[in-house]
């Protein structure tokens, strides 16, 4: 007898009645499970005083009945846990558990990372569980992650995204497999193969940005960010977040950034907090005239306005409209190399960790570039 799937139509009165509900108070009998006026099953249960109604799409046979019964417990739990209201119940864990579940202790042991990577986590999480429903841990393996990844593949999902389902499932695998003392799962699959190519990164040519720059200066808001972007090389939240107080005498320091909810956190890794020093007398006078113009905020615009007005810019100057703004930062790497500067400053400026990963992100595409960074590295060496 296959194992039905069941589809959710829950009605949550009170989101902050049902967070961290013990698995014990799901408690079900027949009197749960009940027979719309239509024929169709569904389950119906109040957890302090919370109602929920699961609908399962199934007419009310004999069979579907017996099926309904047999699952009910695990599929109530399974949308308490797929709407974020985490369960504390036994740590005691079943060889034979679904995979939601090992998730589930993956999640529930991020404590340490930033909010929006946790919301990140739980979002894939989430999604996850309405693929594979049924899926049990001990079943997954390379052929398994391989056929999940070529049905998102199918769906269109970005290589990004794939990436992040997988990883998340070999986690919690591994997680599964720490705890009942089972070897190591490596996973070697290719994950290069699924999802769409990546983009080449375009920089703008020293002459487009200055048309750029000089078309902007009607729109302020746009101009200013334009101004920083350029000359600074920083990312698109760094930018939103940044405040008159952040400009100092010869630099920017770099201490937070602004996500696309227009949350302010944390930048992006740890050598994200730094440091920018003005790359010219220009842009310091320009600097120095945003802080004493503005007592606060320098922008209070959010990502997809800002989004709005570079694309209507582009589109003015028949230009790619499509071209992302983060390409700046791209420009700036690129323009810098080309006229000299240090590749390790570069990095320093961009926030890498290190040289390599602005080489091999950022610079790719300059005519001079290993040249330049063959002089530079011999300089910073010397």
């Amino acid at each position: 007898m296959s194992a039905c799937v069941l589809v959710f139509q829950q009605n949550f009165t009170d989101k902050r009645e049902c967070e961290a509900l013990p698995e014990k108070t799901i408690k079900l009998n027949d009197r749960n499970i009940k027979v719309s006026k239509a024929g169709y099953i569904y389950i119906q249960k109040y957890i302090k005083g919370v109602h929920i109604r699961i609908s399962t799409k199934l007419k009310a046979t004999k069979e579907n009945l017996a099926l309904v019964q047999q699952e009910a417990h695990n599929y109530i739990k399974n949308e308490l846990v797929r709407q974020g209201f985490i369960l504390e119940g036994s740590t005691k864990r079943s060889p034979d558990e679904y995979l939601s579940d090992s998730m589930l202790y993956v999640l529930q042991g991020l404590t340490d990372i930033k909010e929006s990577s946790y919301a990140r986590y739980k979002s894939a999480m989430l999604a996850i569980q309405k693929d594979l429903k049924h899926a049990r841990t001990n079943n997954v393996n390379k052929n398994f992650l391989h056929d999940y990844a070529t049905a998102l593949h199918k769906k269109a999902l970005s290589n990004a995204e794939i990436k992040s389902r997988i990883n998340l499932i070999v986690r919690a695998l591994n997680n599964y497999n720490e705890y009942f003392n089972l070897p190591y799962f490596t996973n070697t699959l290719n994950l290069s193969r699924f999802g769409a190519e990546k983009k080449e990164k375009y920089a703008f040519k020293e002459n487009e940005l200055a048309t750029i720059l000089e078309s902007s200066k009607k729109d302020e808001i746009l101009h200013n960010y334009l101004m920083i972007a350029s000359h600074t090389g920083a990312r698109v939240g760094e930018i939103l977040a940044l405040k008159s107080s952040d400009i100092d005498t010869e630099y920017i320091k770099i201490t937070k950034s602004k996500m696309p909810n227009n949350t302010i956190t944390t930048p992006k890794t740890k050598s994200s907090k730094r440091n920018i020093a003005f790359i010219n007398e220009n842009f310091k006078h320009f600097m120095h005239d945003l802080k004493a113009k503005y007592t606060d905020t320098l922008f209070n615009i959010s990502h997809s306005c800002l989004q709005k007005k570079w694309k209507k810019l582009l589109s003015e100057l028949n230009m790619n409209k499509e071209t992302p703004i983060y390409n700046l930062r791209h420009t700036f790497a690129t323009l810098a190399i080309q006229k000299g500067f240090n590749i390790l400053q570069v990095s320093r400026t961009l926030g890498h960790k290190d040289g390599h990963i602005t080489s091999t992100t950022y610079a790719i595409n300059t005519n001079c570039f290993i040249e330049n960074m063959q002089i530079n590295l011999t300089k910073e060496e010397a």
